[in-house]
């Protein structure tokens, strides 16, 4: 195993440590002379000056004048090659873990040691142990200069080349002062150790920033605390690599266990630790450093958090995949068993276990290079989530902006506070991965989807939100892209896809300011158009991406009485669903032949709405809607609220400042009645779903409580129930039953039978109870066209249309002369397109796509026969009972019945 930057420490613990017996024997000698610790901490103080004093005597100058070496930095010639040998912070660290040295002791000596370095120019209130915060506050203010020109052309290449090589010496000098800083020297042996994370974070802060680290302390300011430490242990990770390895050896250390795997060498001097007191400082913790292997989930989290996201803020997390592996492998393993406790419900991740994914697990894949395979291990831990949760760590990752949307916000004292909102190294990486996917996307096109379909999902890998937020961005401007990028998505992960569709209901609802509707009021504004079929397109491909959040977005700006993203539900039923024939567009320019074809049955209107030309339906994304729609009762809450809003769009008080112009009214209230017509349809279909009727009939609720309770007008009431009202009233002659036997359950709220009493007279006004017998009411609003209507001439035309088509195919099949002058037709499309010969044979062969074509309309001239069949006897029997109740229908109170 890596011993990843321990070096000397570690192999001073393996080779060079006396036998478990002899060091108990020592410990409890130091314990008797000196119990209360104050001696050891004088006694390596001075240590530490010695050593110091000794670099410094021998880094002195001679005194004679032989010739002097060029002048270096200041930072280089404040730090001699060896200052503190590692044993000495070995001997430090180890003391402190067995409770015989608090290390916090040693901080005033080297604020002292400081001191003496600057001359005592500063104030002692002022002064640090060590200068760690002032060089991080220098490096985020120069990273911060470099990336805002990150991305962007220079004219003056030589000059910042220059530039690039100084700040790489200053650079140089400042690791070479910082490696031997004494503070940095004992938190990374107190690592070693395997101390407590609070106890060495404590230390290290309160060496940052001793002034600041005490007011928290004495106030009790636990946030604040916490946020400091983040801040030391982050400048320390950001400015030493080595500080960073032995974090991340810590983190592994503790891992190791619950991972399964072998222990670390540090375990071993664990072991050897006697009975006695850990710890005398108040900031130190008893918990070991291995964490159990049974150890739930929260508990993981609440240990792993702190150097987790310090090791993410400080974006050196890149240098250690193999640890970011184990721990997704951790966590997905953990989540796994959390399920199978949870037995089929929704599973609930506590807070500290979020908190880990929000700030360390989802966003430290921009870390590192693109690689589909790191997606997959993010994605098979964080699909275990609800999509709210998800959706939660996509916003925390994006937020507070994308590439130098952050730089952009940031203030001066956030740089100096090193209180950024992102991760610098992020945000590089962000602004490279933007550079890469642009370059991609002006070289793509429709004709190489193939070729840099690939590339282009390799750029979304380690930043998806960064490239597919940028190419939502562009189909909002150009609509022509959206098949060609729905296609180029078929090669990304489904991490990237998931990432998609929050960045789809990012762009429908995020920016309040943009316009829904053009100045005039009746159109769509071209953004908000181009994603309504970018929806229904990539649903439609992608069934399997997270629909619930787009549906739960419609659903509350229904709720608000928002009708703008009507055009969204319309997409997805039409596109997705497989239900364009329904929708009124396909219908506003057919002949009155053609009109005839919407009073038969459902195959009928489809034959019919696009002159027979069918598409091809995907038939798990229309399950995949329907079940979305049927779940949680859905489908029949978006009902009722646009049957709200059809009355509110008419009825509503119109503003003081602006009022809408009546074309604008009626163009918004017929969108609503042909989406509410149309979703109405989709949910009561049986033709993919035997149990579509019952699903719906369970949620719906009866007329009169849609009209009491939900405020919904009769006539739509009426029409959201016809489809449960026609079910019960020829339930027994649809299923040949015998009279003796009842409606099915789900069907009794619904009843229509004349010989049954109804409250639905209630429902007609007072003055029209005088006029309009209750029956008849009744009887109007139960039957629907295909109950009275049977189009007959359109049955054939099309039966014959269908027959000709088979006709054709199956000559087609057979080949032979009666196939002579199709196959020369082909041959000469074929020819004309510039096809090969090879393409010219190909398009004279009868292939899969032809059976397909074949046996589809071979079902459906049976099915159009039998539907034919079944309309004929549904009019006849609707027009006998119409003659039987006669006197029911005409009969009334007044005497100006009709």
């Amino acid at each position: 195993e890596d011993e990843w930057g321990l070096s000397h420490l570690r192999s001073s613990l393996g080779g060079r440590v006396a036998s478990a017996p002899v060091i108990g024997t020592l410990l409890g000698l130091i314990r008797e002379l000196d119990g209360n610790g104050s001696a050891i901490v004088h006694l390596l103080a001075f240590k530490y000056r010695h050593y110091y004093s000794i670099s410094i005597s021998s880094a002195a100058p001679p005194s004679g004048g032989g010739k002097t070496e060029p002048k270096k930095s200041d930072e280089a010639a404040k730090a001699p090659s060896r200052v503190y040998p590692g044993s000495l912070y070995l001997v430090t660290a180890f003391l402190c873990s067995h409770g015989l040295l608090d290390v916090h002791g040693l901080l005033p000596h080297f604020t002292a040691i400081y001191s003496t370095k600057l001359g005592g120019a500063e104030e002692p209130s002022a002064l640090t142990a060590t200068t760690l915060l002032k060089h991080y506050t220098a490096f985020c203010e120069e990273t911060v200069k470099r990336l805002k020109k990150l991305g962007s052309i220079s004219l003056n290449s030589k000059k910042d080349d220059k530039k690039e090589v100084v700040k790489d010496e200053s650079r140089e000098s400042l690791g070479a002062s910082l490696k031997f800083d004494p503070v940095l020297g004992i938190f990374r042996a107190l690592l070693a150790v395997g101390t407590d994370w609070n106890a060495c974070a404590a230390f290290l802060t309160h060496g940052v920033d001793g002034g600041n680290f005490a007011s928290l302390v004495k106030g009790g300011d636990a946030d604040g605390l916490s946020s400091a430490m983040d801040l030391a242990v982050c400048a320390a990770c950001t400015l030493s690599e080595d500080v960073a390895g032995d974090v991340c050896a810590w983190v592994s250390s503790s891992i190791s266990e619950v991972c399964g795997g072998a222990q670390p060498p540090a375990k071993s001097l664990s072991g050897a630790r006697d009975g006695g007191k850990r710890g005398s400082s108040v900031l130190s913790s008893s918990e070991p450093l291995v964490i159990p292997r049974e150890a739930a989930l929260a508990d993981v989290s609440i240990t792993l958090a702190p150097p987790l996201r310090a090791l993410v803020q400080s974006g050196k997390m890149q240098k250690a995949q193999s640890l970011y592996l184990k721990i997704c492998k951790l966590y997905k393993s953990k989540l796994h068993s959390l399920a199978g406790d949870s037995k089929g419900e929704s599973l609930k991740v506590d807070v500290n276990t979020l908190e880990v994914f929000g700030s360390f697990l989802v966003p430290a894949l921009s870390l590192f290079q693109s690689n589909e395979g790191l997606a997959k291990e993010v994605w098979a831990v964080i699909s275990q989530l609800p999509y709210t949760v998800r959706y939660k760590l996509y916003s925390e990752w994006r937020h507070p902006g994308l590439e130098k949307g952050t730089l952009r916000m940031l203030m001066p004292r956030d740089i100096k506070s090193g209180n950024t909102g992102k991760p610098l190294a992020i945000i590089e990486s962000e602004i490279k991965t933007g550079v890469d996917a642009r370059y991609v996307l002006k070289r793509i096109s429709k004709e190489n989807i193939r070729e840099q379909g690939p590339n282009l999902a390799r750029t979304s890998h380690n930043n998806p939100l960064v490239v597919f937020s940028d190419i939502l961005g562009k189909i909002e401007s150009y609509d022509n892209m959206i098949l060609m990028m729905v296609d180029a998505f078929q090669f990304v992960s489904e991490l990237g896809r998931d990432v998609i569709g929050y960045c789809l209901l990012t762009s429908l609802g995020g920016d309040g300011n943009k316009g829904r509707k053009k100045i005039s009021g009746l159109n769509t504004e071209q953004w908000l158009a181009s994603l309504e079929s970018f929806t229904g397109a990539f649903y439609l491909k992608f069934p399997d991406v997270e629909l619930r959040g787009i549906l739960a977005y419609l659903t509350n700006q229904f709720k608000q009485g928002i009708p703008s993203e009507l055009g969204v539900l319309r997409s997805l039923i039409k596109t997705a669903g497989g239900y364009g024939f329904v929708d009124y567009d396909s219908t506003a320019a057919l002949s009155n032949l053609q009109l005839d074809g919407r009073c038969g049955s459902r195959l009928l209107r489809r034959e019919t709405s696009s002159f027979g030309v069918v598409d091809d339906i995907n038939r798990k994304a229309s399950q995949h809607l329907r079940s979305y729609l049927q779940g949680d009762d859905l489908g029949v809450i978006i009902l009722i609220l646009l049957s709200q809003i059809r009355g509110k769009i008419l009825y509503k008080k119109p503003s003081e400042t602006t009022k809408e112009h009546i074309k604008v009214i009626g163009n918004t209230y017929d969108d609503c009645e042909a989406v509410l017509c149309l979703l109405l349809e989709y949910l009561s279909d049986s033709s993919m779903d035997s149990q579509a009727k019952e699903k719906f009939a369970r949620s719906m609720p009866p007329v009169m409580e849609l009209h009491e309770t939900y405020g919904v007008d009769p006539a739509v009431a009426f029409m959201l129930c016809r489809p449960l009202i026609r079910k019960a009233l020829f339930f027994k002659d649809d299923t040949m039953l015998t009279s003796n036997e009842e409606l099915p359950t789900y069907l009794k709220p619904f009843p229509s039978s004349s010989g049954e009493t109804h409250p639905y007279e209630t429902l007609l006004p007072g003055t029209a109870r005088s006029i309009i017998s209750p029956h008849l009411f009744e009887t109007f609003y139960s039957l629907a066209i295909y109950d009275i209507l049977c189009p007959e001439e359109r049955y054939k035309v099309d039966i014959e249309r269908l027959n000709k088509d088979c006709e054709r195919l199956v000559q087609f099949q057979k080949g032979g002369e009666a196939a002579r002058s199709q196959m020369a037709a082909l041959v000469a499309q074929a020819t004309a397109a510039g096809g090969t010969e090879m393409q010219i044979r190909q398009a004279t062969a009868f292939t899969k796509e032809h059976q397909a074509q074949l046996d589809r309309l071979r079902r459906n001239i049976d099915q159009l026969t039998k539907d034919f069949q079944r309309q004929q006897l549904r009019c006849k029997l609707v027009q006998s009972k119409l003659q039987e109740d006669r006197e029911k229908l005409t009969a009334s109170s007044g005497a100006n019945s009709v």
